[in-house]
């Protein structure tokens, strides 16, 4: 029987992040080493440190170094929930571009659109997408044609488990660019066309708190809902 369970929640580099453990059965074809999936959000921009007094957060030097000492002892699946760009400036994404950039240093699987990032538009998040080769994902934001700005799942594998990473953001962070569908049945049609190639499955929800346990208390089918926007730094 498969088992994701939540261990920590702590705060990375201006993101809110969560970590599980997967377990998957003791037998012996399995990787001595424990798989963890790391999930960060909320970047909000913080490419160094706030430049608070005292506890200080933000910060991609310090994520990269988090990440780089937990792959010591662990396989990590790295992925984000969005909320990554702070604007929709030139200025802005630049820094956006930079935190993409740093992300795919740190090996990340998948980043999924959130509602800041939807605000930068269809058109630049496909080019930026496909220039700083970055995955993006999202199973319900499709542009005014009709057609998805992403693919909705990524699938990664850690310590023998298959793990399904599905993304959504919430309608009210729809655009005239940007159409957003229900996330649950978006949710439950990506499950469906992944059938039998995943062993777990997990939702990067950037919803707020009210639709985020919504969300999660009308799926059953997954084995956990992250989401954002966390409403800090």
């Amino acid at each position: 029987m498969r088992k994701l369970l939540p261990i920590l929640c702590t705060v990375i580099a201006g993101a809110g992040a969560m970590i599980w453990w997967l377990h998957g059965a003791k037998t012996a074809a399995l990787p001595a080493r424990p798989g963890v999936l790391l999930i960060s959000g909320d970047t909000a921009g913080w490419i160094t440190p706030c430049g608070c007094t005292a506890n200080q957060s933000g910060g991609l030097l310090r994520r990269g170094t988090y990440v780089q000492e937990l792959r010591k002892s662990a396989e990590v699946i790295y992925a984000d929930v969005g909320g990554a760009p702070a604007g929709v400036s030139p200025y802005q994404r630049v820094k956006f571009e930079a935190v993409l950039s740093g992300e795919r240093a740190m090996g990340i699987c998948a980043h999924n659109i959130g509602g800041p990032e939807a605000a930068l538009g269809a058109a630049y998040l496909r080019e930026a997408g496909a220039r700083l080769k970055v995955s993006f994902i999202s199973a319900n934001a499709r542009d005014r044609a009709g057609q998805a700005l992403a693919a909705p799942m990524q699938i990664a594998e850690a310590h023998g488990r298959r793990v399904a990473l599905i993304g959504v953001l919430s309608p009210r962070y729809a655009t005239a660019d940007v159409h957003v569908d229900d996330p649950k049945q978006a949710v439950l049609n990506a499950l469906a066309e992944g059938k039998g190639k995943y062993d777990c499955a997990v939702v990067l929800a950037y919803l707020p708190e009210e639709e985020l346990s919504q969300l999660a208390a009308d799926l059953p089918e997954v084995d956990a809902v992250v989401g954002g926007p966390t409403g800090q730094a």
